[in-house]
Order: C-alpha cells, then sequence, then structure tokens
C-alpha cells in the first residue's frame, strides 16, 4: 500500500524538475500557466516540508501516527510563519489534509480532518445578539425623541435642549458612530464654525485628535482634517442654531465630560441603560432603515472605526473645486534631475570640499567683502544662483531648499544658516548622499538618525575624557548639544516631507514618543492631470523620446494606480497585443512584486480616454517593433540599453516638480496611485454622489469617462466578483484585503457615506416637520413643505440660503482641459537612422518606425544608395574593407555586443558632433582615413606616416580615453622618436624597433573590459591563455554610422575611385 506523503513529495519533486526546463520553452498564456502550476508546487512542497518536520513518522513505507494530535497545533503554527500570505497557507493546509483524507481512504490510517478554516485574521465583526439587542434599544430611543418632538413641539427651547438635538440628528440622520467625533462636531456647531457649501452639499471643516494625519503645513506639522457632511434634518436644526444669536453653550472640552452631560439628555427619554458611546456605536441599523437608504455595509464599518479610511485635506478638497492654472514661469519650471551619484562601497562620506558644499559656504558666508557683512538679501540671491548654476542630487536640492527655506521664510540670518549647515545640515548630507531615500519607511530614518545622533555623542565623549582639564568620570555635558542637533534634523526632515514626498518620521528622536500614523491622502483633479502632461511636454531638457516615455509612463500610473516599481520593472511582453490591452504585473529578474497579492491583471485599454489610449499604443507600437530578442525587454528602458530599467529619480522627479508646477498643493508620485483607486470608488458610487447630473463640473474634474463607459469599468473590474465590489477594489490595488484598500487609498468614503444617507425620505407629522425644517410655520406652509415626503434634494436650496450669511461658498469653476500636447515630430538622428536599417536588417516591417519618425520610403532609398557606395571601398588584393565577403548583404557592420561597448557609443556621438560643430574638417578627414584604411581581417588600423598616426590619434582622444588605445609600431632605431614622439604617455605602446626597414604602426582600441574577458577566457580555458588582448571595433562602428549621415551618396562614391585622401571630399 503507498503511502500517499511520500508519493506526493516524490511526484512533486519531479514535476518541478520537468517545470524548471519546460516551462522557458513556451510563451503567451502557456507559459502563464507553467508559471502558475510552478507556484502551485512550490506551495504543496512546502506545505510538505512543513508536515514532515514535526510528523516525519508518517512518511515511512510503514506510517506511525504516534503524537498526532499532539504535533498538529505546532505543525499548523510551524506553517503559518512559513507562508506569507493566507491565500498559500489555505492552499497549502488543503493540500496536506486532502493526502492525509487519501490515506484515511485507502484504510492507510483513520484520522480525524480538523475544519479548514476560510479566514485566518480576519476580525470577526460583532454582528451577535447582544449587537441586535442594543441597536433595537437605540432604535426605540429614536422613535421615543421623535414622538416626543412630534407630541409637545419645540417651543421656546433652551440653547441646551436645541444643541442635544443637534447631536442626536447627527447620529440618527447624518451617520456620526464615534462619540469622539460627535464631540468635536459639538464644538464645532457651538462655537458657529464657518460652513462651507458647493451646488451640492454643506459642511463643516474641522481637525480630529489622535488621529491619523492628512495633511502637511508649511512648516512640516502634520494635520488630520476631518469633514462633516450633515443630512436634511441635521441642516434644518443647524439653521435654527446659526440663525439665533441669543442661543449659547459652552460644550465641556473633555470628551468624558461631554459624555456625562450628554447622557444627560439620553436619559430623559427613559433610556437610562444607554449611554452616549452606545447611542453612537449602536445607532448603525437605525440610520440604515430610513426609507431610500443604501448604505454600504463596509462604509458603516468605517463610520464607526472599525475600519479606517482618511478623506483628503481642506486643501486638497477645495482644490477639486476650483483646479489651479498654471502660468508661463511655472510652466517652464521643471528640470531634468541630475544624475544620481551612488556612494562608494565602504563607510566613504560626500567629500567636505566638493564643489557644491564650497560654493554653497561661499553663499552663506560671514562677509560679502573684507569690509562688508553679508545680508539676508544677497545670501537669498546667492542660494538662487547656486541652484541654478549646479545639477544638483534631490538630497543635495533637500538641503539646499531647507536653508533658503530658512532664510526666506523663517527670516533666520546668514550666520543662523551657517550652525544649522554645521550642525545638521552636513551631518544629514553624509547620512543620505547616494542613497535613495524614497525607499526608506518612517522606522528606517528614526533608526538611521539615531544611529546618527549616537555617534556624534559618542565622539563628543571621547573628546570630553581626552580633556585633561575635565574629570574622567565626569558625566559628559551633551545633552543640550543632541536636542540640537536632533531637532536641526528634524526640521530639515519635515521640509524634506513637505516639498519632497519623504515619509514623515514614525516617533520623536529623543523622546520617542509615538507620532500618528501619516497618510498621504490626495486626488488629482483631471485638469491638474492634462496640465501636468503639457507642463513636461514644454519641458526643454528633455529629449522627445523622454518625454514621450515620461507621458507614458504617467498616463498609465494615474489611470492603473502601479507602483513606481511596478511601472519601472514592467516588460514589453507583460501588455497584451490585443484590444483590451491587459497588463500583467508579475514577478520579473529585476525584482519580486511587493507582496503575493501584487499579482494581477489590469485592462488597460478600457480605463484610458481616446486622446490616451491613442498615445498608450503609438509608443506601445514602437517598443514592441524596437525590442531585441529578449522576452525581458523592459517597456521603459533607460538610454543605457534595453534591459537597463530606469532609476526611480528618472521618473519620480519629473513628474512630481511638473504637478507641484500647476498646484498650490504638494504632490508625489504616489498620490498618481491613490488617485486610480480612489477613482474607482467614485465609479462605484457616481450615481448616488450624482456625478453625471447634479454637479457636472465637479464631476468632470473627477471622472474623464460618460455613463457608458463607467458601465463598461465596472463589468470589468468589478462586477462579478465572489466577496463584492470593495474586495475587487483590493485586487485592483494588489491588496490582500479591503482594509488596506480603504485605509491609504480610498480617500472618498466619508463623501460617499453622506450622500448614501441623504437619500432618505421622512414621512413626518406636522410639528417634526416645521423644527426639522428649520423654517417658519409660515414658510412651511407657503413652500408646500406640510404635504409628501421630505428629502435633501427637495429642501437643500431654501436651507442654504437661509444659511448664507454663515458660508462660504466652493463653487465649481468651470475649466477648460487643455488638450493633450501633440508631440513634435522625433528627431531623425544617428540612433533613429541605426533602428530603422537595423529592422530593415532583419527583415522586419518598418512601418511602425516610419509612422513614430513621420518618414517616408524617399527618405530611406538614399542610405541604401551610400551603403552601396561604401562596400565598393576594396582592398589592393581587391577584398572589402568594410564587409566582409560571408556578410556582403548586410546593411551595418558587425553590431557592438556588450552593453559597455553600447552605453560607450552614445557618448561617442556627442563627442563627435561637439568636434564637427568646432571643427568639421578634422572630423571628416578622421572618417575617411578609418574607412578607407579598415580592413575586415584585422581590427587595427594601419599608418605609414607618423604625421597621419598623430592627426588621428589627436582626434581619436576627443573620443576615447588615452589609456583604451594601444599602438604597436615597428620601425628602425632612427626613425623611433619621429614615430612616439608627441603621444600621450598614457597609450599602451608596443615597439619593435629591430627592422631597420620597418616604418608603420597598428592602432587598436581596447575593449572596455579587456581585462575582465581575458581573465574570464583563462578560467573557461582551464588556466590557457588563447589570446592576450581584445579590442573593440567602436571606432569604426562610429565612423561608419556617421559617414551616412555626413557624406552625400557622390562623396563616398568618389571614395572607391581613389586610392588617397583628397582634403576636397
Amino acid at each position: 500500500m503507498v503511502n500517499p506523503l511520500s508519493e506526493a513529495k516524490t511526484k512533486i519533486e519531479s514535476e518541478q524538475a520537468e517545470l524548471k526546463v519546460g516551462r522557458f520553452q513556451v510563451f503567451g498564456a502557456d507559459r502563464r500557466a507553467k508559471n502558475r502550476q510552478s507556484q502551485t508546487l512550490a506551495i504543496h512542497s512546502k506545505a510538505l516540508k512543513a508536515f514532515e518536520k514535526y510528523l516525519p513518522q508518517m512518511f515511512h513505507e510503514i506510517p506511525s501516527c504516534e503524537k498526532y494530535d499532539e504535533n498538529w497545533d505546532r505543525f499548523i503554527e510551524g506553517l503559518r510563519s512559513d507562508c506569507k500570505s493566507e491565500d498559500s497557507y489555505r492552499k497549502a493546509l488543503i493540500f496536506v489534509l486532502k493526502c492525509i483524507q487519501k490515506g484515511n481512504e485507502s484504510g492507510l490510517w483513520q484520522l480525524d480532518l480538523p475544519t479548514i478554516p476560510l479566514e485566518i485574521t480576519r476580525t470577526k465583526l460583532p454582528y451577535d445578539g447582544k449587537w441586535f439587542r442594543k441597536n433595537q434599544a437605540c432604535t426605540v430611543f429614536y422613535h421615543q425623541w421623535i414622538e416626543n418632538i412630534e407630541r409637545y413641539g419645540r417651543v421656546n427651547y433652551s440653547a441646551e435642549v436645541l444643541l442635544a438635538d443637534v447631536l442626536f440628528s447627527a447620529i440618527f440622520h447624518s451617520g456620526i458612530q464615534t462619540a469622539r467625533t460627535l464631540h468635536l462636531f459639538a464644538k464645532a456647531v457651538a462655537s458657529r464654525t464657518g460652513l462651507f457649501s458647493d451646488e451640492q452639499q454643506i459642511w463643516i471643516e474641522t481637525e480630529l485628535n489622535n488621529a491619523p494625519t492628512n495633511f502637511i503645513d508649511r512648516q512640516g506639522e502634520l494635520h488630520s482634517h476631518w469633514r462633516f457632511f450633515p443630512a436634511l434634518p441635521t441642516l434644518g436644526l443647524l439653521q435654527r442654531w446659526y440663525r439665533n444669536r441669543t442661543l449659547t453653550f459652552s460644550v465641556p472640552n473633555e470628551l468624558e465630560g461631554f459624555e456625562y452631560w450628554l447622557n444627560r439628555h439620553i436619559h430623559q427619554y427613559n433610556a437610562p441603560e444607554i449611554t452616549t458611546k452606545q447611542l453612537c456605536s449602536y445607532s448603525q441599523l437605525c440610520v440604515q432603515l430610513h426609507p431610500g437608504v443604501f448604505y454600504p455595509q463596509i462604509l458603516s464599518h468605517v463610520a464607526s472605526d472599525k475600519f479606517i479610511s482618511l478623506g483628503l485635506s481642506h486643501p486638497h478638497w477645495h482644490e477639486l473645486h476650483q483646479p489651479c492654472v498654471p502660468q508661463g514661469a511655472q510652466i517652464n519650471s521643471i528640470t531634468k534631475p541630475a544624475a544620481t551619484r551612488t556612494r562608494h562601497k565602504g563607510n566613504a562620506r560626500i567629500d567636505r570640499h566638493s564643489l557644491f558644499l564650497s560654493k554653497l559656504r561661499n553663499a552663506i558666508q560671514e562677509k560679502s567683502s573684507a569690509t562688508q557683512k553679508n545680508t539676508r538679501q544677497n545670501t537669498l540671491k546667492a542660494l538662487t544662483a547656486l541652484q541654478a548654476e549646479l545639477s544638483l542630487t534631490e538630497v543635495e536640492q533637500i538641503l539646499l531648499g531647507w536653508l533658503y527655506h530658512c532664510i526666506a521664510v523663517n527670516k533666520n540670518q546668514p550666520s543662523s544658516l551657517r550652525t544649522y549647515l554645521s550642525r545638521g545640515g552636513m551631518q544629514w548630507l553624509n547620512l543620505c548622499y547616494g542613497e535613495n531615500i524614497h525607499s526608506w519607511s518612517s522606522e528606517d530614518f528614526v533608526t538611521k538618525y539615531r544611529a546618527l545622533l549616537h555617534e556624534d555623542q559618542s565622539s563628543l565623549c571621547l573628546i570630553t575624557h581626552e580633556n585633561e582639564d575635565e574629570d574622567p568620570e565626569s558625566e559628559p555635558k551633551y545633552s543640550s548639544r543632541a536636542d540640537y542637533l536632533a531637532k536641526r534634523i528634524v526640521t530639515l526632515h519635515k521640509y524634506g516631507v513637505r516639498h519632497h514626498g519623504l515619509e514623515p518620521l514614525s516617533e520623536g528622536l529623543i523622546d520617542g514618543i509615538r507620532e500618528k500614523p501619516h497618510i498621504r491622502a490626495g486626488y488629482i483633479s483631471e485638469p491638474l492631470f492634462r496640465y501636468m502632461l503639457n507642463v513636461v511636454a514644454c519641458c526643454a531638457t528633455f529629449t522627445t523620446r523622454e518625454k514621450r516615455k515620461l507621458e507614458c509612463i504617467a498616463i498609465i500610473a494615474f489611470r492603473t494606480g502601479l507602483r513606481l516599481g511596478e511601472l519601472i520593472k514592467l516588460r514589453v511582453a507583460d501588455v497584451e497585443q490585443s484590444d483590451e490591452m491587459w497588463l500583467y504585473v508579475r514577478t520579473t529578474q529585476l525584482d519580486d512584486t511587493k507582496t503575493d497579492s501584487a499579482h494581477r491583471k489590469i485592462p488597460l485599454a478600457v480605463l484610458l480616454t481616446e486622446e490616451e489610449l491613442a498615445i498608450v499604443k503609438r509608443y506601445f507600437r514602437f517598443r514592441s517593433h524596437s525590442q531585441t530578442q529578449s522576452a525581458a525587454a523592459l517597456m521603459f528602458p533607460s538610454e543605457a540599453g534595453e534591459l537597463i530599467p530606469l532609476s526611480d529619480s528618472d521618473v519620480r522627479s519629473p513628474i512630481q516638480d511638473a504637478l507641484n508646477a500647476c498646484s498650490n498643493q504638494q504632490w508625489t508620485f504616489h498620490h498618481l496611485r491613490h488617485t486610480a483607486i480612489s477613482r474607482l470608488q467614485l465609479l462605484l458610487h457616481r450615481d448616488v454622489l450624482e456625478l453625471h447630473s447634479g454637479n457636472r463640473l465637479l464631476g468632470q474634474h473627477l471622472l474623464p469617462w460618460d455613463a457608458d463607459r463607467c458601465e463598461l469599468i465596472y463589468k470589468a473590474i468589478m462586477s462579478g466578483h465572489p466577496r463584492g465590489d470593495y474586495w475587487a477594489f483590493a485586487q485592483f490595488a494588489g491588496h490582500l484585503s479591503p482594509e488596506t484598500t480603504l485605509k491609504s487609498y480610498l480617500h472618498f468614503s466619508d463623501w460617499v457615506s453622506a450622500s448614501c444617507i441623504r437619500q432618505a425620505q421622512y414621512e413626518w407629522g406636522f410639528k417634526t416637520r416645521h423644527f426639522f425644517s428649520g423654517v417658519s410655520i409660515n414658510q412651511l406652509q407657503s413652500l408646500g413643505w406640510e404635504a409628501g415626503a421630505l428629502s435633501y434634494t427637495r429642501c437643500f436650496t431654501e436651507i442654504r440660503t437661509g444659511l448664507q450669511r454663515y458660508i462660504k461658498r466652493i463653487n465649481c469653476k468651470p475649466q477648460q482641459l487643455p488638450p493633450v500636447a501633440v508631440p513634435k515630430r522625433p528627431k531623425l538622428d544617428l540612433f533613429a537612422m541605426l533602428e530603422i536599417l537595423t529592422a530593415l536588417a532583419n527583415q522586419d516591417d518598418i512601418l511602425p518606425l516610419q509612422t513614430h519618425y513621420q518618414i517616408t520610403d524617399d527618405v530611406i532609398k538614399p542610405w541604401g544608395h551610400k551603403i552601396d557606395a561604401l562596400k565598393q571601398l576594396k582592398t589592393k588584393r581587391t577584398q572589402h574593407r568594410l564587409f566582409h565577403s560571408s556578410r556582403i548583404n548586410d546593411l551595418l557592420p558587425g553590431e557592438l555586443r556588450s552593453h559597455a561597448e553600447k552605453e560607450e557609443f552614445s557618448d561617442m556621438v556627442k563627442k563627435a558632433r561637439k568636434i564637427y560643430r568646432t571643427n568639421q574638417k578634422e572630423l571628416v578627414g578622421w572618417i575617411q582615413y578609418q574607412l578607407m584604411h579598415s580592413n575586415t581581417r584585422n581590427h587595427s588600423l594601419p599608418f605609414r606616416d607618423p604625421e597621419q598616426l598623430k592627426v588621428f590619434i589627436a582626434t581619436s582622444l576627443k573620443l576615447v580615453p588615452a589609456g583604451r588605445i594601444r599602438i604597436q609600431i615597428r620601425c628602425s632605431p632612427i626613425n623611433e622618436k619621429q614615430w612616439t614622439s608627441g603621444l600621450p604617455a598614457q597609450i599602451d605602446i608596443d615597439k619593435f624597433i629591430d627592422n631597420p626597414n620597418a616604418s608603420s604602426a597598428l592602432v587598436w582600441i581596447k575593449h572596455p573590459d579587456e581585462a575582465g574577458i581575458l581573465q574570464r577566457q583563462v578560467i573557461k580555458n582551464e588556466g590557457i591563455q588563447k589570446f592576450k588582448r581584445y579590442s573593440s571595433p567602436v571606432l569604426f562602428y562610429l565612423a561608419y554610422t556617421i559617414a551616412l549621415t555626413l557624406f552625400s551618396v557622390e562623396q563616398l562614391q568618389s571614395w572607391s575611385k581613389n586610392n588617397t585622401l583628397s582634403a576636397n571630399v
């Protein structure tokens, strides 16, 4: 009888071995199926290893089930720690249970099977008998309160009674479900805090205490902004309160005192067992049972603080209504980020005498001249000039910007800036220089800053003990010094948080007090995004290729919510070539996904507008055609090569700067992800928010799609999800559960909840209508409100008119969306020509390239004539100079193979252009000699004339370093000086001066990685060195390609007729 556990183990090992070889031989859907099978086998293998660890005797040929019950719980704990996600844990556990069941069926053992858990860590919701009884008690209280108003009315009511009624209405009619927010609302109403309104709703703005923060002010301080949208009955009572200025009441400042006060009013309605907290917590059912209300259950959890979903800050909310229109100076304000300078290995720090620090110290020096003290105005001018003069890394920009902020905003003096730089700025720069600080979490910053403070204190302690005048056993006095340094680092970090998107510190550096969590809540409006694209298109420091790449990255991030790391590693093969353009997010060789849940697929085409879809499709066709044969070719490669990804700063900095140039708020690249996910929440609740029927202007700022497109998107992403719409949000975002999505990315839960609640219809008696409508009896009758259901839509205009003295209008401004910038025609440069010729040589369809570069066959045909002319160049033995006879039909010479050569070739092209602009004749002569003396049989370039050698070397030194050139000279001792004089000492020269009749030289260009190649070939050949040098054809390749663009067909044809150089050619 076969043991099912050992059989499964053997079967998994054999299938994994087959997949390891087989999955790389298939592509597309078959490849994805193999990958899924491989992941499943890995989970099953992990499950069996964990089971064998605790119950090894059950894998024997004759298994033993001894201690099965005792070790089962240990196995469960071990498996849970081995599995990274609940999904993999469930799959692993189910597989083990199936194997045990097979043993039960075969009679090998008889073991009880435990229940398979459906959810592992999800918090159980409190919907039990106690919850329903409490909700029933709250509902009874609500009806008693309404009946009391209807029976006795509210005549000559006191301020205290009216305020209590306002609070009860806020609970039962407007959805406040925590005592903390009710207390905050009560204080705002009692002080008659200003109201805000747009065309659709009225709200109150205030701040929460002891809650996650969502706003950073200009000083870097964190705030938790909160808005309350009152429904109809609450609005009517607010009108009575605000308009009667004689009504005043002081709400207790402490929460306990407030609850004690409100409890007295609750107990007046024969409800002694209900407290304020219970009334808030258990009013959900009453709120949802009002006629007309459809309230998503998950949002009721948010309202009761079981889940967290933070709304937008007040400035962000206002800017959604009234987008900022950038001016001309702002449009031209972004620049290309400086190349990232990485830290050397070890503990190397930034040079204290670097150019940046030297100029920075000069800008904030004590005296502007020998007799004149430096002023704030001169310092400001010097810092501004320094920022424009140097190309700075982001870390240097943060330090410089902080010092500028201190003197411009905080009004510090230059002497203070010098202290700040020496006691905080330099230490911070040493710590962060060359690091990717955007990848550091809040805890990472705290750990590194504390280590920096500890290092500073240790050095001070050592100095103190070395002082002979001090007592070695005395306590060193460095606490005030550490406090000062910590304060400077904290203020510098706050500036980086506010203006460069760094993560806020999670706790204090000295006191260790835990800070409130911060959520970067933000939503980029459609006008802002469109202006941002225009700013990128107008940036003069980017090439057309770079602009197209950034534009496409921004569009995909804005519509799909992909993380920056997921975008950078996106491959051409990850976008499906179909009408839907399914985009697959999966693990690649560059990086793993953030979690297992991050593996997902997104319907790209349906999320894009028509203009955006045309842009993305055009770029995708271009990349699909120009990619290499590698399946790992990137969608957005760097200029260094098809497989080399962009750095984070290459993408983050320009897009972030463009966003900030178009807005009064501070944005980060990650806000694109926040916007894409929050947009789906708006799409789901578009009807109740009336985005297409009510406030159309606001709807245009928030959604780019019409109702029909919204329905298509809903079906593509959310329709049919087995666990509901908000689980579909989580899957779209790459999250395990909706809790993460709600907490960090859905910023309209407060608005959606209020909109759902205010759909209620109220059929009340006359006295109740009169009280909650907030109008007089005569107005009630003249408006016809004494009959028919009262609703928010019916009464909003009249109530807003009554409150207009206390309302600040935030009306949406009609904002004409700027058109997507039409990209300029891509420059048809040398690289474009090589790309097209390579495609022709591979017999590929060049139509996408012709469309991309907007050229016709008439432009391409002359290139073929020039290539034919160059092929006519022959040696004295009538052998082809530039192409071997076996490759005579090729269009280009041998392609540069290594990444180092390709990167070097790009730099050489820039240097050659510089030579052409300054001395055209020099470059022409250099190219002619290179092509008319090359030989396909040898990589060396021959010379018979010493002067010609020196002229050629002089030009070559402008293209490659002298150490890369190798010259072999054969001459007599008499001519040695004639050949070697004037050559740089760094050139590698081999001299053979034993032949009196010799007078020649050969020139090679060393391969950039010659030493590594030679070392590897020795190892490969078991210690035998087959060749002593390894040269590169990069100069020959450069001369050939430039000749195709620089010379006419007639000039190239004349070369083959002449055996000597002609200066007139």
